[in-house]
């Protein structure tokens, strides 16, 4: 619920900064969704070493991104009326509510992905691959080119 502002032209506005800064939402949610979450898992654990806390937080940018897509085109299509409060206002009691509905069918919908994606890094060993890829192996054939003995 806190990323479709990004795109939502309710709370960047039509005018030249507005689509402006709505073009720079829609290219970080677009960069947020696009990007693989096994290819987010893995940068992440070589920046934060092997644990499932890599995996959990590629996992949620990369729904996260998807969802608040979807969301902030559904928020597009909503009319306003006249004298629609403005700021913190306009989200909390007029476009936040009229959302919700759909963010919550589409949560459930990509639960139900998010857990098989889950039990896929899961069977991948997604939480050693960090450190297999970067420490050498012991049990490394003499003649294989990558074993440095």
């Amino acid at each position: 619920m806190t990323l479709f502002p990004l795109i939502s032209h309710h709370f960047t506005g039509r005018h030249f900064t507005g689509r402006v800064r709505g073009a720079i939402g829609h290219g970080v949610l677009v960069v947020m969704r696009s990007t693989p979450e096994y290819l987010l898992a893995f940068i992440l654990l070589q920046l934060w070493g092997p644990s499932m806390l890599p995996a959990v937080v590629a996992l949620a940018l990369h729904n996260g991104g998807i969802i608040g897509h979807l969301v902030g085109r559904r928020s597009n299509e909503i009319t306003l009326r006249q004298d629609a409060p403005g700021g913190m206002n306009r989200y909390a009691y007029e476009v936040a509510p009229r959302v919700y509905g759909p963010f919550l069918a589409l949560l459930f919908y990509r639960w139900e992905i998010i857990m098989r994606e889950t039990a896929i890094l899961g069977i991948l060993g997604i939480a050693t691959l960090a450190s297999t890829s970067t420490v050498p192996s012991r049990n490394c054939a003499s003649t294989a080119p990558w074993c440095s003995s």
